[in-house]
């Protein structure tokens, strides 16, 4: 027997029914969605779909989770579609994002070498600037777990900005044409990258315990009727105990150290405006956290900095 979901456009305007069985085990959210591009041309990866009101909303974002193990999903219920325009996959936007910086970070070692020899410390420069890319593509490969399909093309932009120019063209740039030596100690040097070593470490595990928590614990519904798809538990340890976003804290940490070691102006502006992008993440996750785990957050933990925000 099938069950009737009435789509609407964000108006409230009527474009169409779909009828599933809501009770087979092969109606998800994606078949959901191939369903609705039949009567309303729009690819499924284009495809918001929410019940309810801003103030009640339930967001139909998990492409694998079954309909039925979402309370508001019934015969008779009202879809609102969204078309998000053209996407790209996140696993491609992380590759294009960070593969752009490591191209252009090497080209312009390359054009800095071509016009004279390169110091130590602009060799280890290029080294651990590259390496923080090939860790970010080995992440995405490896241990990411995506909250949702893609990304709005036209907001790409921003991130290949933020990788390509700001790190990629401008530290570049500075770093291996235009570079003055600080005649760091071997001591001073070697502390600095101590700290960007051990700051990437704690990082990396913070990475690994977000995608544990997310395929350990199955998809919950609030208390009033709103449903949480991501599939996770509070996180804890490797920073998290004090802060929400303790990666965000880490990866901070890790662009200041590169940052003092390469005494760059430009790697300064790289590491505060990436800090606010974080920071602005980071008040976004803590009122989701709260929101979704109520009684059960830990009073007192911030959002990335201990003890203040």
């Amino acid at each position: 027997m099938s069950d009737v979901i009435i789509i609407k456009d964000r108006r409230g305007n009527k474009i169409g029914e779909v009828r599933l069985d809501l009770s087979d085990k092969n109606s998800n959210v994606l078949l959901l969605k191939k369903e609705i591009s039949k009567i309303k041309r729009i690819a499924p990866i284009r495809q918001w779909l929410t019940i309810g009101d801003d103030e009640n909303k339930t967001i139909l974002d998990d492409n694998k989770r079954l309909l039925t193990t979402y309370p508001v999903v019934k015969n008779g219920i009202e879809v609102v579609v969204k078309d998000l325009g053209i996407q790209l996959g996140w696993t491609t936007v992380f590759y294009a994002e960070y593969l752009g910086p490591i191209i252009f970070y090497g080209a312009f070692y390359l054009i800095g070498r071509s016009r004279g020899e390169m110091t130590t410390s602009q060799n280890i420069g290029l080294t651990i600037g590259v390496l923080h890319y090939v860790k970010r593509i080995l992440e995405t490969l490896f241990i990411h777990v995506f909250s949702r399909d893609s990304m709005p093309l036209a907001s790409c932009w921003k991130n290949f900005l933020h990788y390509w120019i700001f790190f990629g063209t401008f530290i570049g740039v500075e770093y291996f044409m235009y570079y003055k030596d600080p005649g760091y100690s071997n001591l001073t040097k070697g502390i600095w990258l101590g700290l960007w070593a051990l700051f990437e470490f704690l990082n990396f595990q913070c990475h690994k315990t977000l995608s544990n928590i997310r395929t350990e614990v199955p998809s919950k519904t609030l208390e009033d009727g709103s449903s949480v798809n991501k599939r996770r538990k509070i996180p804890t340890g490797w920073g998290f105990d004090q802060v929400s976003c303790a990666n965000y804290l880490w990866e901070t940490l890790a662009w200041v150290a590169f940052s003092g070691f390469s005494r760059c102006y430009t790697s300064y502006f790289f590491t505060a405006i990436s800090f606010y992008q974080m920071f602005v993440w980071a008040l976004g996750k803590q009122r989701r956290y709260k929101k979704e785990f109520g009684k059960e957050f830990p009073r007192g933990r911030k959002a990335i900095i201990p003890f203040l925000i």
